[in-house]
Protein backbone atom coordinates (compact mmCIF):
# COMPACT_ATOMS: atom_id res chain seq x y z
CA UNK A 1 0.00 0.00 0.00
CA UNK A 2 1.28 3.57 -0.60
CA UNK A 3 4.07 2.28 -3.06
CA UNK A 4 5.51 4.65 -5.87
CA UNK A 5 6.62 2.32 -8.60
CA UNK A 6 6.81 5.41 -10.89
CA UNK A 7 10.06 7.69 -10.66
CA UNK A 8 10.62 10.76 -12.46
CA UNK A 9 14.29 10.65 -14.11
CA UNK A 10 14.63 14.24 -14.84
CA UNK A 11 17.45 15.87 -12.86
CA UNK A 12 16.71 17.44 -9.56
CA UNK A 13 13.00 16.08 -9.60
CA UNK A 14 12.75 12.84 -8.09
CA UNK A 15 8.83 12.82 -7.71
CA UNK A 16 7.12 8.94 -7.72
CA UNK A 17 4.06 7.98 -8.88
CA UNK A 18 1.47 5.13 -8.11
CA UNK A 19 0.67 5.14 -11.76
CA UNK A 20 2.38 5.31 -14.90
CA UNK A 21 -0.08 7.64 -16.23
CA UNK A 22 0.51 10.21 -13.41
CA UNK A 23 3.91 10.27 -14.43
CA UNK A 24 3.22 10.20 -17.64
CA UNK A 25 1.19 13.52 -17.49
CA UNK A 26 3.77 14.88 -14.67
CA UNK A 27 6.62 15.34 -17.79
CA UNK A 28 4.98 18.56 -19.59
CA UNK A 29 5.82 20.07 -15.97
CA UNK A 30 9.49 19.65 -17.39
CA UNK A 31 9.08 20.57 -21.39
CA UNK A 32 6.73 23.89 -20.10
CA UNK A 33 4.30 22.60 -22.77
CA UNK A 34 0.80 23.38 -23.20
CA UNK A 35 -0.65 22.18 -26.07
CA UNK A 36 -4.47 22.63 -25.20
CA UNK A 37 -5.72 26.04 -26.35
CA UNK A 38 -9.23 28.00 -24.71
CA UNK A 39 -10.73 28.62 -28.58
CA UNK A 40 -12.58 31.52 -26.81
CA UNK A 41 -9.58 33.72 -24.91
CA UNK A 42 -6.50 31.66 -26.27
CA UNK A 43 -5.31 30.68 -22.91
CA UNK A 44 -3.10 27.65 -22.71
CA UNK A 45 -2.73 24.30 -20.93
CA UNK A 46 -1.48 21.29 -19.94
CA UNK A 47 -4.24 19.40 -19.67
CA UNK A 48 -7.53 19.11 -21.11
CA UNK A 49 -9.30 18.56 -17.48
CA UNK A 50 -7.73 22.20 -16.38
CA UNK A 51 -8.62 23.75 -19.95
CA UNK A 52 -12.56 22.25 -19.05
CA UNK A 53 -12.21 23.54 -16.03
CA UNK A 54 -11.31 27.53 -17.43
CA UNK A 55 -14.23 27.02 -19.68
CA UNK A 56 -16.64 26.61 -17.08
CA UNK A 57 -15.46 29.03 -14.56
CA UNK A 58 -14.64 31.81 -17.17
CA UNK A 59 -16.90 31.08 -19.64
CA UNK A 60 -19.70 29.21 -18.63
CA UNK A 61 -19.29 26.35 -20.87
CA UNK A 62 -20.41 22.93 -19.07
CA UNK A 63 -18.06 20.80 -21.54
CA UNK A 64 -15.26 21.25 -23.42
CA UNK A 65 -16.14 20.22 -26.58
CA UNK A 66 -13.07 21.17 -28.64
CA UNK A 67 -9.44 20.19 -26.75
CA UNK A 68 -7.10 21.12 -29.56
Amino acid sequence: LGEKPYLCTVPGCGKRFTEYSSLYKHHVVHTHCKPYTCSSCGKTYRQTSTLAMHKRSSHGELEATEES
